[in-house]
C-alpha cells in the first residue's frame, strides 16, 4: 500500500498539474479534472484511453461520461487518499488528451 500525500504535498503537486483540482469523495481525498469536449463520441473515445491506461497500470478511475464533458477522479482505494500514483496516472490522463 501506498502512503497518502499529506496535505502540503497534495496541493504543491496539484500546482504542477494543469486544471486538476482537490476533491472529496466520500470523505476521502481526491483529486479530479473535467475535459469539455465536441460531443459523447469524444468524451467516450477519451474515456476509452484513460480505461486502456488504468488497464496497463491496474490503477482504476471514476469515470463520468456526458455529453461533450468527461470527469475523471483519482484516488487510492486502499491507501484512503491521494498517493504518488494518482498524481502519476493524472499525468498520463493529460498526455493522453492532447
Amino acid at each position: 500500500m501506498s502512503d497518502c500525500l499529506n496535505e502540503q504535498q497534495l496541493f504543491a503537486a496539484l500546482e504542477t498539474l494543469d486544471g486538476w483540482e482537490h476533491l472529496s469523495v466520500d470523505g476521502t481525498d481526491a483529486i479530479g479534472k473535467c475535459w469539455r469536449l465536441k460531443d459523447f463520441a469524444a468524451a467516450f473515445a477519451l474515456a476509452g484511453r484513460i480505461a486502456d491506461l488504468a488497464e496497463t497500470h491496474n490503477h482504476h478511475p471514476r469515470l463520468t461520461i456526458d455529453w461533450g464533458k468527461l470527469t475523471v477522479l483519482w484516488w487510492s482505494h486502499d491507501a484512503g487518499g491521494v498517493t504518488a500514483a494518482d498524481l502519476d496516472m493524472a499525468r498520463r490522463c493529460d498526455a493522453s488528451s492532447a
